[in-house]
Formats: C-alpha cells, structure tokens, sequence
C-alpha cells in the first residue's frame, strides 16, 4: 500500500478518518478542530500530511508538524478500524520517521495518553523514549510525551 506525502486530495479523507478516531477514543477538543478543520494548515506550516491508501480509499494517515528547530511532532496517527492488525501502523512510521530524516529533522516529538498502550508500544518499538511531562496544555488527554532522536538512528 502506497505512502503519499502532502496529497492534498487526501485532506479531507484525513480529517475525516482523525476524527472519527478521536470521538472513538476521547472528545474531539478546540485544538484539533484548529487543525483537522484546515489540514492544509499543517503543510502550510511547513509540515507534512502522510496518508497510506488501498486502492481511492484512504485507510491511515499521519501528520508530522513543523516544531522548533530541526524538530518535527509525530500527530494524528490513525488506521481505519476495517484495515487494524494488518501492520500499517509500521508502514506509516516507517514513513514518517523517513520523510522526517530527509528533511533533516534532528528529532520526533509526540504526545500521548497513557491509555493507549499499543500506541505506546508501537512508539517504543521505533525507539522513542519517554519525557518527563505533565497534561499538555493544548489537549487534556495528552500526558504522555515522548521523543524520537534522530541523529542517533
């Protein structure tokens, strides 16, 4: 199944898949409206939409937003409930972690729930540590942070 980096005739499919993920899991909050309402913010930022799709359907996607420095965060990491356990999360790291290096990114930052223990396996499998934090001020379900140093992989 193929990556596409910043399709933006994937943006709508994007949002769409992000928030249907957050209404499973949370409650959608202002800071993702801010972003899934105009994804084409994230590129605009210098930032980069990832979707993975099978066939005209969009079945996963991530984002990678431009941070301070060489630093980029992880966001928005979703696969459709009809195509989980089959690794596509693997491939969209995969390619966030290669589209990331290639612009010479020096780090991945990510925020989390402690809730989400497969996503926090998943991350710790690629290699990000854990970060002393607390509730991120942007989002009351984040209290995990972690990060991804890329210079050393």
């Amino acid at each position: 199944m193929p990556v596409h980096v910043n399709n933006r005739h994937h943006l709508a499919a994007f949002s769409a898949l992000k928030y249907a993920w957050i209404e499973r899991f949370f409650s959608i909050e202002a800071s993702d409206r801010k972003m899934l309402e105009r994804p084409a913010w994230i590129i605009e930022q210098g930032g980069y939409v990832l979707t993975l799709t099978s066939g005209d359907e969009v079945v996963g996607c991530c984002a990678l937003l431009k941070g301070d420095g060489q630093h980029f965060e992880l966001a928005k990491m979703a696969v459709t409930p009809a195509y989980q356990g089959r690794g596509l999360s693997h491939l969209l790291m995969e390619a966030a972690i290669a589209q990331a290096k290639a612009v010479d990114a020096q780090a991945l930052d990510l925020l989390t729930s402690s809730t989400l223990t497969r996503a926090i396996g998943l991350y710790q499998r690629y290699g990000f540590i854990t970060l002393p934090a607390k509730c991120h001020p942007d989002y009351s379900r984040c209290d995990v942070v972690m990060q991804l140093d890329l210079l050393n992989h």
